[in-house]
């Protein structure tokens, strides 16, 4: 979730280490320090509603250009650098850019996302217009804060 995340938005040189490792701590998921032998669990065993919301409220901050630095305090600057979110020249309407971030997030969709998805990016939403990365990045935060991608 943190690598994929952070590669998506291209925030590699953005987000200091330190940060990753403390949130994989904190989804008891530590670098080197499994709990046995075989690993982690599978599935959904690591999801709990306190994962599920730190996860979340790392998502935010994350796709609005925030810094996280520990697990109490993100970045606080006036005027934070937006994520990198790159949507091809060629999709010109809000359903192309949804399905260009569905498939590339892998995630699962269902009637009732697709419709919340519309409604952050109305039908007449231009992709390439000034301002319109703001939509596009609240249109994948919305993504991957669902409980479908989550899981996968």
């Amino acid at each position: 979730f943190a690598l994929q995340t952070i590669n998506e938005l291209n925030l590699q040189n953005r987000i200091p280490s330190e940060a990753i490792a403390r949130f994989l701590k904190d989804q008891v998921m530590e670098l080197y320090n499994a709990p046995n032998v075989k690993g982690w669990e599978g599935g959904t065993s690591w999801l709990t509603s306190a994962t599920y919301v730190q996860r979340n409220q790392v998502a935010g901050w994350l796709t609005t250009g925030q810094k996280i630095y520990n697990r109490n305090q993100m970045d606080k600057s006036k005027d934070p650098q937006l994520p990198d979110l790159k949507i091809p020249e060629d999709l010109k309407t809000n359903k192309e850019v949804i399905a260009f971030l569905l498939d590339n997030t892998l995630s699962i969709t269902t009637p009732a996302i697709q419709t919340d998805l519309e409604e952050i990016l109305k039908y007449d939403f231009m992709p390439h217009a000034p301002g319109s990365e703001l939509g596009i990045l609240r249109a994948y935060n919305y993504i991957i804060t669902t409980p479908e991608y989550q899981v996968i």
